[in-house]
């Protein structure tokens, strides 16, 4: 049988690709998140990168999550490029 599926914004049933801003930039006194921020890193073909994260809970965070945005840009192909 048929039914509603329930959902919330931004979980697996509605909201792909959108962001919620208010849990994902820190404003001091305003969000529960803290930030760390990785920028023009490089990983070879078939290398690793490792990095460790500590969650701060001294300012009095409650949140048991972690979350984790991973994003690249290859360099474009040449143009006429076939292979």
């Amino acid at each position: 049988g048929g039914g509603v599926t329930p959902s919330a914004p931004y979980d697996n049933n509605q909201g792909f690709g959108r962001l919620s801003l208010q849990d994902s930039v820190y404003l001091a006194g305003k969000t529960n998140v803290q930030l760390k921020i990785w920028d023009r890193e490089s990983v070879p073909d078939g290398g690793t990168n490792t990095y460790d994260v500590t969650i701060d809970k001294s300012g009095g965070c409650q949140s048991k999550d972690l979350s984790v945005t991973l994003v690249w840009m290859e360099e474009g192909s040449p143009s006429g490029c076939t292979a």
